[in-house]
């Protein structure tokens, strides 16, 4: 199945199991080694905290968008891409807070680790950015996810080709 942002020119396949598999095992991997990470320069509680609040401070500010009456059932391409970039400035944030780059790297692989083995979970396909916001708010926000919607896409096209060749035999 696909889903698709107004506004956006692509498309966005959701993962099969490939993807899904491929970001439970990335996902895992990150936050593994941020909690290492945070554990080694003892920051292990503030790290964790920050990791977690910045998704619910994102969804926090998703919903003042839609309070103000702008898009009360789908974000724009453009809000979705500052929410983004509202996600990248928490980060950096933190690693001015924190002042300790071992920690600031440690909740910032937490951070996106937790998103993305929950967007595994969930089965979004797109950005692990908008996978807590998509769960909290039960809606459908795509973003393109560099790393994984070729992934995902390809997935995809070798299911339809796969099963166009099942029905021929």
């Amino acid at each position: 199945m696909v889903t698709q942002t107004p506004g956006c020119r692509t498309a966005i396949a959701k993962p099969g199991w490939f993807g899904r598999i491929l970001r439970l095992v990335v996902g895992a991997l990150l936050a593994w080694s941020g909690v290492n990470a945070l554990r080694q320069a003892d920051w292990l509680l503030p790290g964790l905290c920050i990791a977690v609040a910045m998704p619910l401070a994102q969804t926090l500010g998703i919903l003042a968008f839609e309070a103000r009456g702008k898009h009360r059932t789908t974000l724009s391409v453009a809000q979705v891409r500052l929410w983004i970039r509202v996600y990248v400035i928490a980060v950096l944030v933190a690693v001015a807070l924190l002042r300790n780059l071992d920690a600031a790297v440690g909740t910032v692989a937490f951070a996106f680790g937790w998103a993305m083995a929950l967007a595994a979970v969930c089965r979004y396909g797109g950005c692990e950015v908008m996978a807590v916001p998509n769960l909290l708010l039960r809606r459908n926000y795509v973003a393109f996810c560099c790393l994984f919607s070729p992934v995902d896409e390809l997935e995809q096209k070798a299911a339809a080709w796969w099963s166009k060749r099942r029905r021929r035999a």
